[in-house]
Formats: C-alpha cells, sequence, structure tokens
C-alpha cells in the first residue's frame, strides 16, 4: 500500500477531491432560504413598476429598475457558470482555503449595504439586452431557479475550490452562492430607490 506520506501530488490531489465533503444540511437550507427570500424581495420590489418607468435613469451615471434586474439575470447565470466551472478544477490548495475564513459573515453584512459603492465590471453591466422589464423579470427568475436547484442538490464540496472576487478576494464557492442572494438584495435595494426618484 502507497503511503500518503509518499503519494505524488497528483494522488493526493485525486484523494481529496474524492474524501470532500459535501454542505452541511444547515449550510444547504441557509443558502437556499437566503436565496428563495431575496427573489421574492426583488419580485415585489419590481411588480407594480410601468415599463415606461422602469427605463428611467434616476440621474447622470445610475441604474433604472430595468437596469438593475437586467445586472442581477446576467450576473447570476455567470456565476452559477463559474461554480459550475471551477468544479472541475483540483481543489485548491489550504493556504488558499484559509483565506476564505470569516468571508461568509462579511458578505452578509456589506454586500447589502449601499453605502459602500462599487463598479460592476463592463461585461455584466446593464446595455439593454432585455425590452422590458418583463423580460428581465423572467430571465432572473429562470436564473436563480437553477441556482436554487444547483444549491439543494450539489454533493460537491464547494469549501474545496477557492475563485478571487473583486471586492471580497479569496471566495470558496459556497461563499459565492451566498453573494448571489446578498448580490440581489444589493440591487433590490438600487431599484427601489430609483423607483423613488422617479416616481417624484
Amino acid at each position: 500500500m502507497v503511503s500518503l506520506k509518499t503519494a505524488p501530488a497528483w494522488a493526493l490531489i485525486l484523494v481529496s477531491a474524492l474524501c470532500g465533503q459535501s454542505l452541511t444540511q444547515s449550510e444547504r437550507s441557509k443558502a437556499v432560504a437566503d436565496l428563495e427570500r431575496t427573489r421574492d424581495l426583488l419580485m415585489t420590489a419590481t411588480a407594480n413598476v410601468s415599463e415606461d418607468k422602469a427605463k428611467i435613469k434616476p440621474g447622470p451615471n445610475r441604474w433604472s429598475v430595468l437596469d438593475c434586474v437586467e445586472h442581477l439575470a446576467v450576473t447570476e447565470v455567470a456565476i452559477l457558470g463559474l461554480i459550475e466551472g471551477n468544479l472541475k478544477a483540483p481543489p485548491s490548495s489550504e493556504a488558499e482555503r484559509a483565506k476564505t475564513m470569516g468571508k461568509t459573515a462579511m458578505i452578509e453584512k456589506f454586500m447589502p449595504d449601499r453605502s459602500r459603492k462599487a463598479t460592476a465590471p463592463a461585461e455584466i453591466a446593464p446595455e439593454g439586452r432585455f425590452k422590458t422589464l418583463a423580460e428581465a423579470r423572467e430571465a432572473f427568475m429562470e436564473a436563480r431557479k437553477k441556482t436554487i436547484a444547483f444549491t439543494e442538490t450539489t454533493e460537491a464540496d464547494l469549501h474545496a475550490h477557492v475563485y478571487k472576487h473583486m471586492a471580497f478576494a479569496d471566495l470558496d464557492l459556497y461563499q459565492w452562492i451566498v453573494l448571489m442572494a446578498f448580490h440581489s438584495e444589493r440591487h433590490t435595494l438600487q431599484a427601489e430607490e430609483a423607483k423613488v426618484i422617479v416616481a417624484k
């Protein structure tokens, strides 16, 4: 029998992948609940916005309600793709995984905080991909449905894979799911701000 101490690096990676742990039931339930809660927040916030008002930007370099929903729909697809793609790679090192400690609580606290401004990467910034708010809402709902289904069923060790975020740096893939939920809460608040300004 080959000792793990003398096993080649590729074998250690394989053992790590095979022995990886899936999400705990508590983690899975919390993530799904947050994904459902923030989905419902966005749907409620945008339900009675007319198509005309949804397109009105509240000011220079400000996003309309439609912009917010478009961004969320596009980002949701991109992040789930990022997660699924990274699961095909070898697990991250212990040193990389250590850098994710405490980040889940940080995401939950700071992501919805609208006093902290950020600029979306060009590839997921709104650019008129949807003609109507109804189309954008439908696209978001379909994307969130897939995220929830993935979170409910995956047996992958999401904590074993790390990918950098532009603001939070090293996050494991479970934390990227948490980020999706609280990212939609952030832009729901932005859509609410736009509604108030446009209504005046």
